[in-house]
């Protein structure tokens, strides 16, 4: 499936695989290149994953390499998206914990020796969840602000770990693949990989996949990966014709997770209700895209099945919007299931998204 090069010569089993997809990067991917050169922590091996990109991201990130040994190229023979790229990584990685680096990203030096930091305080937990600072930057590239999204640090262990998870799902922690360094023995022994044709939830899918089987979780608080948001060509802000669909699952999978490992109490179903509602109210804005195709009539008919699906009944009319005032009016709204109303604040939500999408996205990151 693909060819293997090296930079130079492969060092020892590194502590670390970092699996970089590429494609269609090369503005970007020289930095996050010498941003992983660059780290405190030397015991680590990249995999930089040539998915057939069209441009020379790779030739760029050959030169930002320098010929460093720890730095090994694979290449597509056809395009197969980033899921099939961090296949191909885990399928290839050395090391003894795998994370999956954007390669339009940044990595402050200290990220990895953070890790390994944790990892040998509480003993070489299953999984080490880090921080990140959202970056955000307009449609021309210019930067326009910065959010720092921590999790609560410390070390939990079977009975105790399923209760963590709604919060750093609350949080927005649990559903990136690139926050969290994964014990490898356990993914090759759960043969987990990232799922094909679920766009904006496979990192989630993965994660929650691994989360099933996990043991022993680690959160430190350092924002050392810098997250870069650009408005306009982030795939969050494309139409999916399926986002509401695919959110349903994420939801459902979430509950199901929590449920499993009996921690789907009273107040995760609160959070999970209120985490449902706002998936909900970006699928009704986006019911009035032109993309949508979607006259008064069919939107009338999607937002009452909405009302009508059990999930909705088992989880929003539960929900609780704790940390958001806007969320919990919109929440409060939903509740009603009142057809009219929804498609009123639905309508109300696309015209902010419209007229700024600088404006949608900073208020929507206030939850």
């Amino acid at each position: 499936m693909a060819a293997d090069t090296l930079a130079g010569t492969p060092a020892s089993t590194p502590l670390f695989t970092l699996v970089m997809p590429t494609y269609g990067v090369r503005d970007h991917i020289a930095s996050a290149v010498s941003d992983v050169l660059a780290q405190t922590c030397g015991d680590w091996e990249l995999i930089v994953v040539d998915d057939c990109t069209p441009d020379d991201s790779i030739e760029q990130a050959r030169a930002a390499a320098s010929g460093d040994p720890r730095v090994r190229f694979l290449t597509h023979e056809r395009n197969l998206g980033i899921s099939g790229a961090r296949n191909t990584g885990i399928e290839a990685a050395r090391g003894a914990y795998i994370f999956f680096p954007d390669p339009d990203d940044r990595f402050e030096p200290a990220m990895l020796e953070h890790i390994e930091e944790a990892l040998k305080r509480h003993g070489y937990p299953d999984v080490v969840v880090f921080g990140h600072m959202q970056r955000y930057f307009d449609e021309d590239g210019s930067f326009l602000y910065e959010s720092e999204m921590s999790p609560s640090p410390g070390f939990w262990t079977e009975d105790e770990l399923p209760h963590q998870l709604i919060g750093l799902e609350e949080g927005t922690h649990l559903g990136y693949a690139w926050n969290k360094a994964y014990r490898v023995e356990l993914v090759e022994r759960l043969v987990l990989r990232f799922e094909f044709d679920a766009p904006l939830i496979e990192d989630f899918l993965f994660a929650a996949a691994f989360f099933r089987h996990a043991r022993s979780l680690a959160c430190i608080g350092s924002a050392d990966y810098l997250y870069a948001k650009r408005l306009g060509k982030n795939l969050t802000n494309e139409f999916i014709p399926n986002y509401y669909e695919l959110h349903r699952r994420r939801i459902a999978v979430m509950r199901d997770l929590l449920d499993d490992r009996g921690a789907l109490d009273g107040k995760a179903r609160e959070t999970l209700g209120a985490l449902y509602a706002r998936y909900i109210l970006s699928a009704l804005e986006r019911t009035y895209a032109e993309q949508a195709h979607m006259d008064a009539r069919r939107r009338r008919a999607w937002c009452a099945s909405v009302f009508a699906d059990r999930l909705f009944e088992d989880l929003v009319m539960n929900g609780r919007a704790r940390n958001s005032r806007s969320l919990a009016v919109c929440l409060a709204v939903l509740k009603t299931r009142n057809v009219g109303a929804a498609l009123a604040l639905g309508k109300a939500i696309h015209a902010v998204r419209s007229r700024s999408t600088a404006l949608y996205s900073k208020a929507k990151s206030g939850r």
